[in-house]
């Protein structure tokens, strides 16, 4: 994609839906040196008020064609969080905890997705 995107810029395609049907084919001959699944893993580390280090892992995995959707979570769950609480929700604001796990786990629903989490 990078370098479509350059050669764009360099004026050389004006149109790349008029390159559609090779670039089609020239991806499918990737297509078999990847697979389906894809995987996600956070680990992320801390001192507790206690003083205490403490250390949490978060792990998603998504199977069956699913990992695609992964990016869309976060605007799925904000779309039904405006739609349910829009009165509250207007103007800029800063977007640290305005979504918890249980709103992309609603989402990740009927999807090949699973998530899993631990404290170390």
């Amino acid at each position: 994609m990078n370098l479509m995107a350059w050669i764009a810029r360099q004026g050389l395609v004006k149109n790349w839906a008029t390159h559609a049907k090779w670039l089609n084919k020239a991806a499918d001959l990737f297509q078999n040196w990847g697979t389906d699944a894809g995987a996600m893993h956070v680990t992320v580390s801390g001192i507790t008020p206690e003083g205490q280090p403490v250390s949490r892992e978060w792990q998603l995995v998504a199977t069956h064609g699913d990992g695609p959707y992964v990016p869309t979570l976060a605007a799925s769950a904000l779309v039904r969080k405006i739609s349910a609480d829009g009165d509250k929700l207007c103007g800029a604001m800063p977007c640290i905890g305005l979504l918890s796990l249980e709103d992309f786990a609603h989402e990740m629903r009927g999807l090949k997705i699973t998530t899993s989490e631990k404290l170390a």
